[in-house]
Formats: structure tokens, sequence, C-alpha cells
């Protein structure tokens, strides 16, 4: 795997980060713990909604992509066909279940619910569509797609500050408009390098639909993990926790651009590779992602101080033992996040999903039980737990799937300090001639 790919895709996501860090800083103060988290958990609902619906086609791009390049714009095409009737059946599904069950989306206005939806159909094709560029190799226009986002977002954002027109109902305005203009540059992009000639392939669109189904739950399983536990917030201790827990795992959040961007460069690669070759590969990669990730979160926590009294003010302080409870599960969930690439082109599903029931059934028990007797804390608790029991399932994957020794492949080793070591020497000596 190219260092240099990797290094470029941190760099855009990391001022991707500045730039959101940027933005809180104003829009905390101006919306307030209850402005934000009537923000947070309506986008919180975005994500699990599409997460729902979205059937895991990007999963399955990239579990067929390798063996049918010769039909990306088939790709293409069924990607259109399928985010738009998967984003309509969505927001019908959820429209119904709003009012049949309004108790599930406590302290949301309809209002806000009914923008929610409308978005889910341009936010699925868009990362359809990413995914489809992100295995043609094409990570340059793949990257920019995040960059576009979020340059969309400071004009955007900026414009209704000056104006003084900035609200809670305006900041869900915003998100549409991102996603409704970088749907229309990603889809520009695959139109260029598909030769201008999409097609609808229903053969390939039934494989495409049967490898996502396989693989959806624990797709589903793995948002679950990262959003169930705002969305109890909300609903067991009100918007102003939840705008101070959205804090805490924004912040924590924002380290985990570095396994996802090595992802990211990682999934083409694997698409290339043997079995046994991607396997050393990932593993290699998840031990060093893991050493960048340690010093990371040590980093935060000795700066979680300053950061949130400066992106949230006084009235966020709450969050700062939050993230020192949620940092070391944070460290630890980037090995499971650059395995998942390994098991998706081995397409192992069946397995994932029978462990994701595993997992399903601990996020929901750990949730519920630790945040309603220990409010935020117990958020926080439950956040790293769920973390490690996650890396843990996917030692077991180690084991059985790539039949190696989990602790021997995974834990880092003086050859992987030395590694990093050597670039970071070498980096200074370009900087420092």
């Amino acid at each position: 795997m190219s260092v240099k790919s990797a290094v470029y895709n941190i760099a855009v996501k990391v001022f991707q980060l500045m730039a959101q860090v940027g933005l809180a800083y104003f829009t905390n103060r101006i919306l307030a713990p209850e402005g934000r988290g009537l923000v947070a958990a309506a986008s919180t609902w975005h994500m699990m909604l599409y997460t729902i619906g979205y059937v895991s086609i990007p999963i399955a791009v990239y579990n067929l992509f390798g063996n049918r390049k010769e039909q990306q714009s088939a790709f293409a095409g069924n990607a259109l066909l399928a985010g738009l009737l998967l984003g309509i059946l969505t927001s019908l599904a959820a429209w119904i279940l709003f009012y049949l069950f309004p108790g599930w989306f406590e302290n949301i206005p309809e209002t806000f619910f009914i923008l929610i939806l409308a978005g889910i159909p341009l936010y699925m094709i868009q990362q359809f569509h990413l995914s489809i560029l992100q295995m043609m190799g094409h990570l340059k226009e793949y990257n920019f797609s995040f960059l576009l986002t979020t340059l969309l977002n400071i004009v955007l954002t900026g414009l209704a500050i000056l104006m003084q027109q900035y609200n809670a109902y305006i900041a869900i305005w915003i998100l549409l408009g991102n996603w409704a203009l970088t749907l229309i540059y990603t889809s520009g992009m695959l139109w260029k390098y598909s030769t201008h000639a999409w097609r609808t392939d229903f053969s390939l669109l039934g494989k495409m639909l049967a490898t996502g189904l396989v693989a959806h739950f624990a797709s589903i399983v793995t948002l679950a993990a990262q959003r169930l536990d705002l969305i109890m917030v909300n609903n067991i201790l009100g918007q102003r926790e939840a705008g101070i827990y959205f804090l805490a795992i924004m912040l924590t959040g924002t380290l985990t651009i570095i396994p996802s961007a090595v992802q990211s460069v990682l999934y083409p690669r694997l698409a290339e590779t043997g079995l046994a070759q991607g396997a050393t590969l990932t593993f290699r990669v998840a031990r060093l992602t893991f050493l960048i990730m340690l010093l990371a979160c040590g980093a935060l926590a000795i700066l979680t101080w300053p950061a949130v009294r400066i992106v949230g003010g006084k009235s966020f302080m709450e969050a700062v033992p939050l993230i020192w409870i949620m940092l070391p599960g944070v460290a630890l969930y980037s090995i499971p996040v650059v395995l998942a690439g390994l098991w998706n082109s081995m397409g192992i599903f069946k397995l994932l999903n029978i462990t994701s029931i595993l997992m399903f059934g601990f996020i929901i028990v750990a949730d519920y039980s630790l945040i309603s007797r220990f409010g935020l804390a117990g958020a926080a608790v439950a956040a790293c737990s769920i973390s490690i029991f996650a890396f843990m399932l996917h030692a077991v994957f180690v084991k059985i799937a790539a039949n190696a020794n989990p602790f021997f492949e995974l834990m880092p080793k003086l050859e992987d300090v030395k590694f990093l070591t050597n670039i970071a020497l070498n980096a200074l000596k370009k900087i420092r001639p």
C-alpha cells in the first residue's frame, strides 16, 4: 500500500476536520447545547435511516468490482437506480414510522424529520458513486468530494452567520445543500471516467443486491455502534445532554480519520491481491495504524480541556471527562476499521452477520443500562466497552477466517515502531534539510 496515498488521504481529512472544528466554535455558541443537540439528533437519525435502507451496496461494490472492472459503466448505472429506489423506499417507510411510533423520535420536530427524509435519496446515490470511484482508483476525486462538502459548509454557514440567520433549521438546510451539490460532483466525475456511458445491467444489479443483503446486518450493527448512543442520550437525558455528548464524540471521532483514510487506500489494493498477500498486508497496516492512533489519542488526552473550552465554551465543559473515558476505545477500534476491508474482500458475510447479532445485543444492553443509570458518564463507558467488544470479535475473525494468531498479527512489533520512526525522521529531514 502506498504510504504517500495514505498520507494524502489523511491530510485531506485533517483539513476537513479543522474546518469542522472551526465551524463548531461559532455554531456551538449560537445554537447552545439544546440547539446543537437537536441538530445532532436529526443528523444521527439521517445516518441511521440511511444505513438501514442502503442494503450495503458499497460493500457489494468492494466485493464484486475486482473481478468485473470492465463493467464499470454498469456499476455506475446500477448505483444510480439502486440509490434512487432504495432512498425513496427508506424515506417513505421512515415517514410512516414517524407517525406510528412518535416515541422513537423524541425531541425531534416533524419539520426537522421531513428535511432528514428529503436528503436520504441524495446521500445514497452520492455514497454509492463514491464507492465506485474509490474502487476505480480515482482517489483524488474521491477525496475532493469531501473537500467540496467542507468548503460548501464553510461558505453557507458563514453567510448565514453574517446575515444573523443561523439557527437549527438553517443548519439542516445547509446539510441538504451539501449533499445535493456533492452528488452533482461525484456523479459528474463518475460519468467522466465511465466513458460517458452508464447502463443498467439487471444481472449485475441482482448480484449487487444479493451480496449487499448478505452483508447488511453487519453494516447496521457497525452504524449502531457509532450512532445509537447519541439517540439514546437524546431520548433518555434530553437535548442539552445530547449536545454535550455530541461534542465529545465529535472530538474523539476526529481521530477516526486516520484508520478511515488508510482503509480507503487499502480497499482497491485488496481487490488486486490474493488472500494470503492481502491478509499479511492488512495485518501490518492495522498494527501501524494502531500505533499512530495511540499517539493521537495521547495527544488529544493532553489537549482535551483547552479543546473543549475553545470549541464549545463553558457550557460544554462536561464533555471533558467523557472524552478521557472514550479515548482507549477509540484507539483500539482503529484495528476493526482497517480489518473490515479484508473481511469484505474475502466475502465472509455469514460469519460477520452471526457475530453481529452478538454485537447488536451488546450495544443495546450496554447503552440502555449504562445511560439510564449513570447518565453521560455511562454513555462514555458504553462507547468504550463497545469498541473493546468489537476488537475481540475481529480477533476471532483473524483466527477463524485467516487462520492466524490474533495477538501476534494485531499487536504492534518492534519492526513496526522502527518503520514509523524512519518515516517520521525522513519527513523531518525534508522539512529541515
